[in-house]
């Protein structure tokens, strides 16, 4: 009688359910393994979303960034908490996360500074960090640069935008040039495109979302939507949604149910509903408008948002101040599910902390 295990068995239901360290491990036994581990469609199998808390710490002259995991189970249940690591970085930073990496650096503020900071591109999922080299040949004294990541699925590649923003010795600004590091090529190169905003145009409190293999911002004071092509490197630009209001209490993107959507909390305060404008059709770009009513004081609960969806279909919704706790949203059946973060780490406080989300990946990083 024949005991193994059908490769499909082990392939599908065993490595999965796997973590990444040890996977990679594995794919350090045969060339096999090596290439089973690392194909896309293993990836897609490994869909997995972790909560990922970061908050910051201060302790004498050293300031650090904290990044813990909660990790979601298949029934939507959490995981205790797992400290990933801790990145010497002040509390001005931003975090953006894509198809499983997380793209790490400085808040750049409103004004010229001098110097240019790194740029880190962390796997939670294999604890791996890289730091993407700063090329002086780029930086001016009367500039300063902001930083966005993305992915072409077309090239498969995850590339680093940077706008960077020339100004005069009076502080006027005078010119927008874009930069572009491809992960994995080991250098800075700058492109000749326009660029068709100033990012003092965007949307101050929100960062972009990669989406179809396009870096999207809202432009405020156009009511539109700019999208940068990652992988052919040009800018385009599109209307908001006929009937989509200007201005807004709180606007921002996220991706729903593998679709580009917009926020629209105009309804928040006085009637706990928040408008969800759900692009259907991205070539058509056909919207359709939904919303979240909220069964609660939206304004006296946190004030939770969404930010993705996870592997069971549901919303993750965030708090906007210092709860411990998420909620899920089921969007056919228009149900909650609130859901603590207990076992905090002690160096984990309430406060100075951002929730966000990511799924499992095993891809190995390269600078």
């Amino acid at each position: 009688m024949n005991t193994e295990l059908p490769n499909e068995i082990i392939y599908t239901h065993i490595l999965p359910r796997l973590p990444a360290k040890s996977l990679i491990r594995f794919g350090c036994v045969s060339k096999y393994w090596n290439e089973v581990i690392h194909d896309p469609s293993f990836d897609r199998l490994r869909k997995r979303t972790h909560v990922l808390i970061t908050s910051w710490s201060v302790v004498g002259d050293e300031s650090k960034i904290h990044f813990v995991s909660v990790p979601v189970r298949e029934d939507a249940t959490l995981e205790p908490p797992v400290h990933l690591f801790s990145l010497p970085i002040d509390k001005h930073y931003i975090l953006q996360s894509l198809n499983g990496l997380l793209c790490i650096h400085r808040a750049n503020l409103l004004y010229p500074y001098l110097g240019d900071k790194p740029v880190y591109i962390f796997n939670p999922s294999t604890r791996e960090l890289v730091t993407v080299p700063v090329d002086g040949s780029l930086r001016s004294e009367t500039s300063h640069v902001s930083y966005y990541f993305g992915f072409s699925p077309c090239s498969n590649e995850f590339k680093v935008l940077g706008l960077r923003r020339c100004f005069t010795m009076e502080f006027e600004p005078t010119s927008i040039y874009c930069e572009i590091y491809t992960l994995g090529s080991g250098s800075w190169r700058r492109i000749n495109v326009p660029v068709p905003f100033d990012p003092d145009e965007l949307i101050y409190y929100t960062d972009p979302i990669c989406f179809n293999g396009a870096l999207h911002w809202m432009r405020e004071s156009q009511n539109s939507i700019v999208a940068f092509d990652v992988g052919d490197e040009c800018f385009r630009e599109f209307q908001n949604p006929d009937g989509y209001p200007n201005p807004v209490y709180l606007r921002y993107l996220l991706v729903v149910d593998g679709h580009l959507a917009m926020v629209n909390g105009n309804h928040l305060y006085d009637e706990n509903v928040m408008d969800i404008w759900v692009l259907q059709d991205y070539g058509k770009w056909l919207w359709v408008k939904d919303h979240i009513s909220f069964p609660f004081d939206w304004t006296k609960s946190d004030r939770p948002i969404p930010i993705s969806t996870i592997h069971t279909g549901e919303l993750l919704l965030t708090p906007s101040f210092s709860s411990l706790s998420v909620l899920f949203y089921d969007m056919t059946r228009k149900s909650f599910r609130k859901i603590e973060i207990s076992e905090l780490p002690e160096h984990i406080f309430p406060t100075g902390k951002r929730i966000t989300s990511f799924e499992e990946n095993n891809m190995k990083l390269r600078a």
